[in-house]
């Protein structure tokens, strides 16, 4: 089931990316590596640090609470090309897996920006409603 849920995400997250141009695009995927935050108030995700350790590539992520964000945790990226033969990623996705939900993050470079999307499924018997959020963060000044 994680498995077509997951193909979902990316399917879905390929098409809506369809609409910009490639000289939007940022070409290379080093540019994911940085931290980047939300501009505007948001109840979503608020900051993220993109990282890579030789071939080995991490997502972490805070998301808004109350006093201060929550650290969600680092997690492995999945960078994610155009086809099997792609050299240049502007896509990733990561998991995280607490014990009330999976969360799906697909992350897309686009005109200088972050978009974070991120889809949670709960599994704790509350009967909460599963949701998608949209995030768009900038870089942060080195």
């Amino acid at each position: 089931m994680k498995a077509i849920f997951v193909g979902l995400i990316v399917f879905m997250s390929t098409q809506a990316g369809g609409a910009v141009s490639q000289s939007a695009r940022t070409p290379s995927h080093l540019a994911f590596i940085r931290e980047w935050r939300t501009q505007e108030p948001t109840r979503g995700i608020t900051k993220a640090q993109i990282s890579r350790q030789g071939q080995h590539w991490t997502a972490q992520l805070w998301g808004a609470c109350e006093p201060a964000d929550c650290n969600w945790g680092e997690q492995p990226l999945h960078l994610l090309g155009d086809s099997i033969k792609a050299s240049e990623f502007d896509r990733g996705l990561s998991v995280w897996d607490p014990r009330h939900a999976t969360i799906y993050a697909t992350f897309q470079l686009e005109a200088g920006e972050l978009g974070v999307e991120t889809y949670t499924v709960f599994k704790d018997g509350s009967n909460r409603s599963n949701y998608h959020v949209v995030n768009r963060l900038v870089r942060v000044a080195r």
